[in-house]
């Protein structure tokens, strides 16, 4: 006889993003202790850890939506996303308007195409020739990739993935009572260490 047991893959996302958030963090003070010349590395390592701090929050969220769609009702769910202003549609976008029936998303749903957008460019990039913008922390410019995948970048999503956490804690009329009860305990860590982590 086995024994079989669910892991639930968005707050081991969820824990990862938070985890590269810290080290980017990290990384950042380093890079403004360095001299000027001498910048390269901590900027990459700032790079890097962002980098996977952004993709792993696009995992979570998209894990979430893939758990609470386990349960008919919510996958049955039809939800039509508007066509962002800026860019095309994509997974993000789809996922944000099936949780903003679930909890209060509003003005942050286009802000979770647009993590996925980042994740998506990380993973299919568009090779084009392009002026390299000024990177403040650094004091150069630098390619376009190292000003957006940043610390400031993942603290924002991080941000807006406790939102989705939060109100879902408290969507008691739009999720099922079990799967609350089930996921009561791995939401509020995410909610409480997030709001730890940003505010220290």
């Amino acid at each position: 006889m086995s024994v079989q047991s669910a892991i639930a893959w968005y707050w081991v996302w969820a824990q990862s993003s938070i985890d590269r958030y810290e080290a980017a963090r990290a990384a950042r003070a380093r890079l403004l202790e360095t001299p000027d010349g001498q910048r390269h590395l901590p900027m990459m390592d700032e790079f890097h850890a962002s980098l996977h701090a952004l993709a792993a929050c696009a995992f979570s969220l998209e894990a979430l939506s893939n758990d609470v769609c386990q349960d008919k009702a919510i996958a049955a769910i039809k939800s039509t996303p508007p066509k962002p202003s800026t860019r095309d549609l994509n997974r993000g976008d789809y996922i944000a308007a099936l949780l903003g029936q679930l909890c209060h998303l509003s003005a942050k749903q286009e802000a979770v195409g647009d993590l996925f957008a980042l994740r998506n460019a990380a993973v299919h990039p568009e090779f084009e020739l392009a002026p390299s913008p000024f990177h403040a922390p650094i004091g150069s410019h630098v390619p376009a990739p190292i000003t957006k995948y940043t610390v400031d970048a993942a603290g924002t999503y991080l941000e807006i993935l406790k939102t989705v956490f939060s109100d879902l804690i408290s969507s008691n009329e739009t999720l099922p009572e079990a799967w609350i009860r089930a996921n009561r305990a791995h939401l509020q860590q995410i909610v409480d260490r997030v709001s730890s982590v940003l505010s220290s």
